[in-house]
């Protein structure tokens, strides 16, 4: 009885842990726009996002052809708090970048930059612009090596709270030795992420102690601390543990961004609760199979009903977190978080057809013929916290980037800016290398509905010689649009460019 109790507070406890939170921010609009020509110094830079900001958290560079940064105020918020603005000195002639860093709420680092021009300068070659970032390969190694010390010291002491009075002394003593390798282990693996985060994501800033997502991390490493000096001593401490490290996990992921929270975080829990079942399950397998085989002969049919339920809950609530991160199926293919999930789906078929045979093996053939296919089991499960990693830390929906197209033929050469290239407002601008056009047309076709016309963008002709621009809500969906370019130049002779791009959501789900 006292058993369901506890697995019944478990179960319930994430319905107990309200917070506010928000999600990626999104840049929806610049000024100065990017790849645009002023002919007079602007006063400043003016970054707006689609959500809150805290200007502790964030930084705004700009630097000149040498490469030396000349911003000389620190930025400041707008009243809504959604917009950076950076004063400037006056500028001279010249090409300039911007490159910012914002850090949203979850810990997620949206970053990128972009050149303007001042006067008739030209565009240097060595003065490149990046965009978002949105796969680091050190987070995604740290941060796999930390969920797999994660699952294995919560799974390790759930499966404790059941198991301990089954244990001879011998098992007492590897159970707790082993319990210790663990919580070093995940204590080392968390201190490493916090501190990799933590220089990938601020600038001048600290950890950001003021988010939900810094505030997770430092309570994440103080239960892990403390689970020195607790853990083992009473099951209902542990049980306890468990619940607030499983609950501050929850706090600092996309489940903490993707609302309503209320939904997101207690269906994360599960999630991570079903797969500390399986993956600690399966290390007490391992840790005790080559001295104690009786014991884990006996705990076998113990863990395949465990494995069976857990995987259950995994199944479910991984599709519910799906179906709450992605606003359409059709993101599952078109994004690097939907191929690490396909990946994961194929990945756990196989964990389900390797527990059938395991089931098999144990009615048809000796208890020792299953090692084979537990260490296939367990190798899977390594794989998954590997695809977990990259899960973790790819933003479902990736973030808009503004388009530039270079197209070249015989007779012309242009380039096509569209900034922020997102749904809603933004400036579009062509620029042709050569005035041999006497009449340019932007058309913008949405490919995910044949019930709408073709938009025509009124381009009208800059002060500088072969540029056109135009500034107006003419991207109003997400999906996939077609640029298609009309160009009649002096001769009379039309040419006509097409390009595909696709624009993403900028708001996360409510």
């Amino acid at each position: 009885m006292r058993k369901v109790i506890i697995l019944f507070i478990i179960l319930c406890c994430p319905f107990i842990f309200p917070l506010q939170v928000s999600a990626h921010a999104v840049l929806t609009n610049i000024n100065p726009v990017a790849d645009s020509r002023l002919d007079e110094s602007p006063e400043e830079i003016v970054l707006t996002f689609n959500e809150a900001i805290k200007t502790g958290l964030s930084a705004v560079k700009v630097m000149n052809q040498n490469k030396e940064i000349i911003t000389e105020s620190e930025i400041t918020l707008s009243g809504d708090n959604k917009q950076l603005i950076a004063s400037l000195p006056e500028l001279t002639e010249g090409a300039y970048l911007v490159s910012y860093t914002v850090i949203s709420a979850d810990g997620h680092p949206i970053s990128g930059s972009y050149v303007f021009l001042v006067g008739d300068a030209a565009l240097p070659a060595d003065l490149e612009t990046t965009g978002d970032n949105p796969f680091q390969i050190t987070v995604f190694v740290t941060r796999a090596a930390y969920y797999f010390g994660l699952l294995s010291v919560i799974g390790w002491i759930l499966w404790g709270l059941f198991q301990g009075r089954k244990h001879n002394e011998p098992q007492r003593h590897m159970f707790r030795f082993v319990s210790l390798i663990l919580q070093q282990y995940h204590l080392l693996c968390l201190i490493i992420l916090i501190a990799v985060q933590w220089l990938m994501n601020t600038t001048a800033a600290g950890i950001p102690l003021n988010t939900g997502f810094g505030l997770s991390w430092i309570f994440s490493l103080l239960l892990s601390l403390l689970g020195f000096f607790l853990l083992s001593k009473s099951k209902w401490c542990d049980c306890l543990w468990v619940i607030l490290m499983l609950a501050a996990k929850s706090f600092n992921g996309h489940s903490a961004s993707y609302g309503p929270i209320w939904v997101s975080l207690p269906v994360d829990f599960m999630h991570l609760l079903g797969a500390a079942v399986w993956t600690g399950g399966l290390l007490y397998i391992v840790v005790f199979w080559k001295k104690q085989r009786l014991h884990v002969k006996a705990f076998i049919p113990l863990f395949s009903k465990g494995a069976f339920i857990s995987m259950v809950f995994l199944f479910l609530s991984g599709i519910a977190l799906a179906a709450l991160y992605l606003p359409s199926i059709e993101y599952l293919w078109v994004t690097p978080w939907g191929i690490f999930l396909i990946a994961k789906v194929l990945l756990v078929f196989f964990v389900i057809l390797t527990a059938g045979i395991i089931r098999i093996v144990l009615r048809r053939k000796p208890f020792t013929q299953t090692w084979p296919w537990l260490k296939i089991d367990f190798s899977l499960m390594v794989l998954i916290l590997l695809v977990v990693g990259g899960l973790s830390y790819l933003s479902p929906v990736p973030a808009n980037t503004p388009l530039r197209w270079d197209e070249k033929s015989s007779q012309t050469e242009m380039t096509l800016a569209i900034t922020p290239n997102a749904p809603g407002k933004n400036h579009f601008q062509i620029e042709f290398k050569e005035n041999t056009v006497r009449r340019a047309e932007l058309w913008l076709e949405y490919q995910n509905s044949e019930e709408i016309a073709p938009i025509q963008v009124p381009l009208k002709l800059s002060e500088t010689d072969g540029v056109y621009e135009s500034e107006g809500y003419y991207l109003p969906f997400d999906g996939k649009w077609l640029a298609e370019v009309r160009i009649v130049d002096q001769n009379g002779e039309e040419e006509i460019f097409t390009k595909s791009f696709r624009l993403f959501k900028t708001e996360s789900k409510e």
